[in-house]
């Protein structure tokens, strides 16, 4: 016999619900189990976050947003093994400074083999102040990781690209 937990009335060792109080039994080793669960996953996690801050400049890779439009419309499923979680820097003129829901990105965009009907738009977003002295049609090179693409050839003519952790660098 043990006492419930709860009424501290005496009820049966291998009991999961007390018959007085009906409240659930949970044990020591329960407890402790998901402790180190929770542990484990926010270890995890801030190992996640630190490894992205970490990377300095000279290990991203120039990205042609061409090729990397091209191997979309070519193979998707080989594009994304190819740029998914990858670090690039990449070249344009502003199109857009914004901040939408706490995100602060800047939108780039190129055309598409030069048809003008068909845009490349790379979505860079920011966790911190690089982009609040930054405007429409202003030259800038970003340095970010590769997220996802996130429209297919939006209403025929647009197909955007995201990529988070962005900076820039400053001389």
């Amino acid at each position: 016999m043990k006492k419930c937990k709860y009424c501290k009335k005496e009820i049966d060792k291998k009991a999961k619900i007390c018959p007085h109080c009906n409240k659930k039994q949970v044990s020591k080793g329960q407890i402790i189990v998901a402790f180190v669960i929770i542990f484990i996953a926010l270890l995890l996690f801030a190992i996640d976050l630190s490894s992205e801050e970490d990377i300095s400049f000279d290990q991203y890779v120039a990205l042609n947003p061409q090729e990397l439009h091209s191997d979309y419309i070519s193979n998707e499923i080989s594009a994304k093994e190819k740029y998914a979680g990858n670090y690039y820097y990449f070249t344009g003129k502003i199109f857009k400074v914004e901040e939408y829901l706490g995100d602060r990105y800047l939108e780039i965009r190129y055309t598409y083999n030069n048809d003008t009907s068909k845009i490349i738009e790379l979505d860079a977003y920011f966790k911190n102040d690089d982009i609040k002295e930054l405007s429409k049609d202003q030259d800038v090179t970003v340095y970010c990781k590769f997220k996802q693409r996130n429209l297919e050839n939006y209403m025929g003519t647009i197909t955007t690209y995201s990529f988070k952790n962005c900076k820039i660098k400053k001389d």
